[in-house]
Protein backbone atom coordinates (compact mmCIF):
# COMPACT_ATOMS: atom_id res chain seq x y z
CA UNK A 1 0.00 0.00 0.00
CA UNK A 2 2.76 2.36 0.56
CA UNK A 3 4.22 1.57 -2.40
CA UNK A 4 1.03 2.02 -4.55
CA UNK A 5 0.57 5.66 -2.75
CA UNK A 6 4.10 7.15 -3.39
CA UNK A 7 3.32 6.25 -6.97
CA UNK A 8 -0.01 7.61 -7.00
CA UNK A 9 1.16 10.93 -5.52
CA UNK A 10 4.28 11.13 -8.38
CA UNK A 11 1.31 10.97 -10.67
CA UNK A 12 -0.74 14.00 -8.88
CA UNK A 13 2.61 15.91 -8.90
CA UNK A 14 3.46 15.72 -12.36
CA UNK A 15 -0.15 16.56 -13.36
CA UNK A 16 0.23 19.48 -11.58
CA UNK A 17 -1.30 18.53 -8.24
CA UNK A 18 -0.03 17.06 -4.98
CA UNK A 19 -2.13 15.12 -2.76
CA UNK A 20 -3.19 17.33 0.47
CA UNK A 21 -1.93 15.66 3.54
CA UNK A 22 -3.78 17.55 5.82
CA UNK A 23 -7.81 18.63 5.66
CA UNK A 24 -7.63 21.20 2.35
CA UNK A 25 -10.16 19.87 0.09
CA UNK A 26 -12.30 23.42 0.21
CA UNK A 27 -9.06 25.52 0.00
CA UNK A 28 -7.69 23.45 -2.92
CA UNK A 29 -11.68 24.02 -4.68
CA UNK A 30 -11.61 27.35 -3.96
CA UNK A 31 -7.86 27.65 -5.05
CA UNK A 32 -9.49 26.25 -8.51
CA UNK A 33 -11.58 29.15 -9.10
CA UNK A 34 -9.61 31.80 -8.67
CA UNK A 35 -8.81 33.70 -12.17
CA UNK A 36 -4.88 33.52 -13.00
CA UNK A 37 -3.66 31.52 -10.26
CA UNK A 38 -1.04 29.87 -11.12
CA UNK A 39 0.32 28.24 -8.35
CA UNK A 40 -0.60 27.62 -4.08
CA UNK A 41 1.87 26.65 -2.13
CA UNK A 42 1.31 26.29 2.10
CA UNK A 43 4.69 25.64 4.25
CA UNK A 44 3.94 24.67 7.77
CA UNK A 45 6.82 23.54 10.49
CA UNK A 46 9.24 23.32 7.71
CA UNK A 47 7.35 21.28 5.89
CA UNK A 48 4.91 21.76 2.70
CA UNK A 49 1.62 21.05 3.56
CA UNK A 50 0.03 21.10 0.46
CA UNK A 51 0.94 22.48 -3.72
CA UNK A 52 -1.32 22.71 -6.43
CA UNK A 53 -0.27 23.98 -9.68
CA UNK A 54 -2.50 25.34 -12.51
CA UNK A 55 -2.34 26.18 -16.24
CA UNK A 56 0.41 24.04 -16.81
CA UNK A 57 2.37 25.31 -14.47
CA UNK A 58 4.53 23.23 -11.66
CA UNK A 59 6.67 23.80 -9.22
CA UNK A 60 10.03 24.49 -10.91
CA UNK A 61 7.89 27.07 -13.44
CA UNK A 62 9.87 29.86 -13.82
CA UNK A 63 7.64 33.29 -13.12
CA UNK A 64 7.93 37.26 -12.95
CA UNK A 65 7.37 37.52 -9.23
CA UNK A 66 7.13 41.30 -9.86
CA UNK A 67 7.89 43.36 -6.35
CA UNK A 68 8.64 40.38 -4.90
CA UNK A 69 11.97 41.04 -6.00
CA UNK A 70 11.97 43.92 -3.38
CA UNK A 71 11.39 41.32 -0.44
CA UNK A 72 14.39 39.57 -1.71
CA UNK A 73 16.61 42.35 -2.45
CA UNK A 74 15.55 43.38 1.21
CA UNK A 75 17.21 39.89 2.65
CA UNK A 76 20.50 40.82 0.33
CA UNK A 77 21.13 44.36 1.96
CA UNK A 78 21.13 41.89 5.42
CA UNK A 79 23.62 39.95 3.73
CA UNK A 80 25.46 42.74 2.98
CA UNK A 81 24.88 44.05 6.42
CA UNK A 82 26.21 40.51 7.76
CA UNK A 83 29.36 40.55 5.65
CA UNK A 84 30.04 44.32 7.06
CA UNK A 85 29.64 45.73 3.53
CA UNK A 86 27.33 48.29 4.54
CA UNK A 87 27.83 49.74 7.90
CA UNK A 88 24.60 50.25 8.91
CA UNK A 89 21.20 51.26 7.94
CA UNK A 90 21.79 54.54 8.82
CA UNK A 91 24.69 54.73 6.00
CA UNK A 92 23.78 57.94 3.41
CA UNK A 93 23.35 55.97 -0.12
CA UNK A 94 25.72 58.89 -1.32
CA UNK A 95 28.39 56.81 0.45
CA UNK A 96 27.79 54.62 -2.44
CA UNK A 97 26.58 56.97 -4.94
CA UNK A 98 28.84 59.54 -4.60
CA UNK A 99 27.54 61.25 -8.43
CA UNK A 100 23.94 61.54 -6.90
CA UNK A 101 22.97 65.29 -6.47
CA UNK A 102 22.84 66.76 -3.38
CA UNK A 103 19.23 66.57 -2.11
CA UNK A 104 20.09 63.06 -1.75
CA UNK A 105 22.95 63.34 0.97
CA UNK A 106 20.79 62.41 3.64
CA UNK A 107 18.94 59.60 2.33
CA UNK A 108 19.72 56.37 3.85
CA UNK A 109 20.03 53.15 3.05
CA UNK A 110 16.53 52.39 5.84
CA UNK A 111 14.93 55.46 3.97
CA UNK A 112 14.98 53.20 0.65
CA UNK A 113 13.86 49.97 2.37
CA UNK A 114 11.09 51.77 4.17
CA UNK A 115 9.99 53.30 0.92
CA UNK A 116 10.46 57.09 3.02
CA UNK A 117 13.25 58.55 0.60
CA UNK A 118 11.69 61.81 -0.16
CA UNK A 119 12.94 61.50 -3.81
CA UNK A 120 10.26 62.74 -5.77
CA UNK A 121 8.34 60.09 -7.50
CA UNK A 122 4.86 59.03 -8.64
CA UNK A 123 4.17 55.53 -9.60
CA UNK A 124 1.51 56.00 -11.41
CA UNK A 125 2.84 58.11 -13.84
CA UNK A 126 6.86 57.30 -13.57
CA UNK A 127 6.93 53.88 -13.70
CA UNK A 128 6.63 53.50 -17.34
CA UNK A 129 9.00 55.71 -18.76
CA UNK A 130 11.29 54.21 -16.03
CA UNK A 131 10.75 50.56 -16.66
CA UNK A 132 11.24 51.55 -20.42
CA UNK A 133 14.49 53.67 -19.45
CA UNK A 134 18.04 52.09 -20.75
CA UNK A 135 19.42 53.72 -17.58
CA UNK A 136 17.12 52.97 -14.90
CA UNK A 137 19.27 54.28 -12.46
CA UNK A 138 20.58 57.33 -13.99
CA UNK A 139 16.39 57.76 -14.39
CA UNK A 140 15.97 58.55 -10.44
CA UNK A 141 19.19 60.10 -10.11
CA UNK A 142 17.84 62.96 -12.10
CA UNK A 143 14.99 63.53 -9.51
CA UNK A 144 15.21 65.86 -6.69
CA UNK A 145 13.96 65.29 -3.27
CA UNK A 146 10.32 66.73 -2.51
CA UNK A 147 10.26 65.39 0.99
CA UNK A 148 12.04 65.24 3.87
CA UNK A 149 13.56 61.33 3.97
CA UNK A 150 12.22 59.11 6.46
CA UNK A 151 9.02 61.67 6.99
CA UNK A 152 6.42 60.53 4.29
CA UNK A 153 5.62 56.91 2.91
CA UNK A 154 5.50 57.09 -1.24
CA UNK A 155 5.95 53.99 -2.64
CA UNK A 156 8.70 53.94 -5.31
CA UNK A 157 10.05 51.33 -7.34
CA UNK A 158 12.87 53.44 -9.15
CA UNK A 159 14.16 54.89 -5.56
CA UNK A 160 14.16 50.44 -4.55
CA UNK A 161 16.09 50.05 -7.56
CA UNK A 162 19.12 52.33 -6.30
CA UNK A 163 19.90 49.59 -3.56
CA UNK A 164 21.31 47.31 -6.72
CA UNK A 165 24.36 50.18 -6.46
CA UNK A 166 24.48 50.38 -2.82
CA UNK A 167 24.85 46.52 -3.64
CA UNK A 168 27.21 46.17 -6.01
CA UNK A 169 29.74 48.93 -5.26
CA UNK A 170 29.44 47.82 -1.82
CA UNK A 171 30.22 43.84 -2.82
CA UNK A 172 32.71 44.18 -5.84
CA UNK A 173 29.95 41.94 -8.12
CA UNK A 174 26.68 42.45 -9.80
CA UNK A 175 23.20 42.05 -8.01
CA UNK A 176 22.99 39.22 -9.40
CA UNK A 177 26.29 37.58 -9.08
CA UNK A 178 25.88 38.60 -5.36
CA UNK A 179 22.60 37.22 -5.10
CA UNK A 180 23.40 33.77 -6.28
CA UNK A 181 26.86 33.42 -4.34
CA UNK A 182 25.17 34.37 -1.03
CA UNK A 183 21.45 33.38 -1.07
CA UNK A 184 20.44 31.67 -3.67
CA UNK A 185 23.32 28.68 -4.07
CA UNK A 186 22.91 28.90 0.19
CA UNK A 187 19.25 27.79 -0.67
CA UNK A 188 19.52 25.26 -3.72
CA UNK A 189 17.78 27.86 -6.29
CA UNK A 190 19.86 26.98 -9.27
CA UNK A 191 17.13 28.21 -11.57
CA UNK A 192 16.47 31.66 -12.07
CA UNK A 193 16.27 34.41 -14.26
CA UNK A 194 17.11 38.46 -13.14
CA UNK A 195 17.30 41.17 -16.35
CA UNK A 196 19.40 43.66 -16.73
CA UNK A 197 18.75 47.39 -18.29
CA UNK A 198 21.51 48.24 -20.91
CA UNK A 199 23.92 49.91 -18.34
CA UNK A 200 24.23 45.99 -16.61
CA UNK A 201 22.56 46.29 -14.07
CA UNK A 202 20.04 44.30 -12.25
CA UNK A 203 16.65 45.85 -11.20
CA UNK A 204 16.09 45.53 -7.32
CA UNK A 205 12.35 46.74 -7.68
CA UNK A 206 11.09 44.17 -10.32
CA UNK A 207 11.63 41.45 -12.85
CA UNK A 208 13.13 38.93 -11.29
CA UNK A 209 11.83 35.31 -12.19
CA UNK A 210 11.68 32.70 -9.35
CA UNK A 211 9.57 29.41 -9.39
CA UNK A 212 7.46 28.54 -6.63
CA UNK A 213 9.65 25.96 -5.07
CA UNK A 214 12.23 28.80 -4.71
CA UNK A 215 9.76 31.18 -3.34
CA UNK A 216 8.79 28.22 -0.53
CA UNK A 217 12.62 27.95 0.28
CA UNK A 218 12.64 31.54 0.42
CA UNK A 219 9.95 31.74 2.92
CA UNK A 220 11.43 29.36 5.31
CA UNK A 221 14.35 30.92 5.54
CA UNK A 222 12.28 34.03 7.10
CA UNK A 223 10.44 31.43 8.90
CA UNK A 224 13.67 30.11 10.50
CA UNK A 225 14.77 33.38 11.04
CA UNK A 226 17.62 33.55 8.60
CA UNK A 227 19.51 30.72 8.91
CA UNK A 228 19.38 27.82 6.77
CA UNK A 229 20.65 24.27 8.07
CA UNK A 230 21.78 25.60 11.40
CA UNK A 231 23.64 28.44 9.04
CA UNK A 232 22.69 32.11 9.40
CA UNK A 233 23.03 33.89 6.20
CA UNK A 234 21.34 36.96 8.07
CA UNK A 235 21.22 37.57 11.36
CA UNK A 236 17.85 37.00 13.06
CA UNK A 237 17.44 40.86 14.33
CA UNK A 238 17.42 41.79 11.01
CA UNK A 239 14.90 39.57 9.76
CA UNK A 240 12.87 40.12 12.51
CA UNK A 241 13.23 44.12 11.87
CA UNK A 242 12.47 43.18 8.19
CA UNK A 243 8.54 41.35 8.60
CA UNK A 244 7.86 44.09 11.66
CA UNK A 245 5.80 46.81 11.34
CA UNK A 246 7.99 49.79 10.68
CA UNK A 247 5.54 52.38 9.79
CA UNK A 248 1.35 52.42 9.87
CA UNK A 249 0.21 52.90 6.56
CA UNK A 250 -4.32 51.95 6.63
CA UNK A 251 -6.37 50.64 9.05
CA UNK A 252 -8.19 49.45 5.30
CA UNK A 253 -6.21 48.50 2.64
CA UNK A 254 -7.53 45.93 -0.11
CA UNK A 255 -9.38 44.40 2.49
CA UNK A 256 -6.50 44.15 4.78
CA UNK A 257 -6.74 45.49 7.76
CA UNK A 258 -3.88 47.33 10.22
CA UNK A 259 -1.74 47.54 7.01
CA UNK A 260 2.14 48.61 7.61
CA UNK A 261 5.47 48.53 6.35
CA UNK A 262 8.88 47.26 7.11
CA UNK A 263 11.65 46.66 4.89
CA UNK A 264 10.26 46.06 1.90
CA UNK A 265 7.87 44.23 2.76
CA UNK A 266 4.24 45.04 3.63
CA UNK A 267 2.63 44.04 7.29
CA UNK A 268 -0.81 43.26 8.17
CA UNK A 269 -3.10 41.34 10.12
CA UNK A 270 -5.21 38.55 9.27
CA UNK A 271 -7.78 36.70 11.53
CA UNK A 272 -5.76 38.19 14.13
CA UNK A 273 -2.74 37.26 13.33
CA UNK A 274 0.49 39.37 11.91
CA UNK A 275 1.26 38.57 8.49
CA UNK A 276 4.18 39.94 6.37
CA UNK A 277 3.49 39.98 2.72
CA UNK A 278 5.99 40.14 -0.23
CA UNK A 279 3.77 41.55 -2.68
CA UNK A 280 4.20 41.26 -6.25
CA UNK A 281 1.51 42.99 -8.75
CA UNK A 282 -1.21 40.53 -9.62
CA UNK A 283 -0.82 37.96 -6.97
CA UNK A 284 2.45 36.76 -6.41
CA UNK A 285 2.77 36.73 -2.99
CA UNK A 286 4.65 35.34 0.12
CA UNK A 287 2.69 35.14 2.65
CA UNK A 288 4.30 35.60 6.11
CA UNK A 289 2.62 33.76 9.44
CA UNK A 290 5.83 33.41 12.25
CA UNK A 291 3.00 32.70 15.14
CA UNK A 292 1.85 29.77 13.20
CA UNK A 293 5.30 28.72 12.08
CA UNK A 294 3.58 28.74 8.53
CA UNK A 295 3.83 30.87 5.27
CA UNK A 296 2.01 30.43 1.99
CA UNK A 297 3.47 30.62 -1.57
CA UNK A 298 1.08 31.82 -4.48
CA UNK A 299 2.16 32.70 -8.31
CA UNK A 300 -0.63 34.26 -10.78
CA UNK A 301 -0.71 35.80 -14.09
CA UNK A 302 0.50 39.12 -14.53
CA UNK A 303 0.25 40.28 -18.32
CA UNK A 304 -3.27 41.32 -17.27
CA UNK A 305 -4.79 44.90 -17.01
CA UNK A 306 -5.01 45.93 -13.48
CA UNK A 307 -8.93 45.43 -12.28
CA UNK A 308 -8.21 41.31 -13.10
CA UNK A 309 -4.69 41.63 -11.57
CA UNK A 310 -6.59 43.51 -8.25
CA UNK A 311 -9.38 41.06 -8.48
CA UNK A 312 -6.98 37.47 -8.25
CA UNK A 313 -4.90 39.25 -5.86
CA UNK A 314 -8.26 39.84 -3.52
CA UNK A 315 -9.57 36.48 -3.90
CA UNK A 316 -6.23 35.43 -2.45
CA UNK A 317 -6.77 37.88 0.43
CA UNK A 318 -10.29 35.85 1.16
CA UNK A 319 -8.09 32.67 0.90
CA UNK A 320 -5.50 33.13 3.27
CA UNK A 321 -8.70 33.50 5.57
CA UNK A 322 -9.45 29.98 5.31
CA UNK A 323 -5.95 29.21 5.16
CA UNK A 324 -5.24 30.88 8.50
CA UNK A 325 -8.23 29.23 9.88
CA UNK A 326 -6.71 25.31 8.56
CA UNK A 327 -3.39 25.97 10.04
CA UNK A 328 -4.26 27.19 13.55
CA UNK A 329 -6.76 24.55 13.60
CA UNK A 330 -3.45 22.12 13.30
Amino acid sequence: MIRVFSIFSILLTISGFVFPQNNFSEIRENAEDIDGLLSLIIVQNDSIKFEQYFNGNYSDSLNNVQSVTKSVVSLLVGVALRQKLIDSLNQPIKKFIPEANNSFSVITVENILMMTSGIEWDENLDFLPWIKAGDKIGYVLNKITDNPPGKIFEYNTGATNLLTTVIQRASGKSLKKFAMENLFDQLEITEFDWPGDEMGNFNSGTGLKLSPASLAKIAKLILNDGSIDNKSIADSSFIAETISQKRFLSHKYFDLEDVGYGYLWWTTKILGYDVAIAWGYGGQFIFIIKDLNAAVITTSEWQVNLNFARATELAIFDLMNEIINELASN
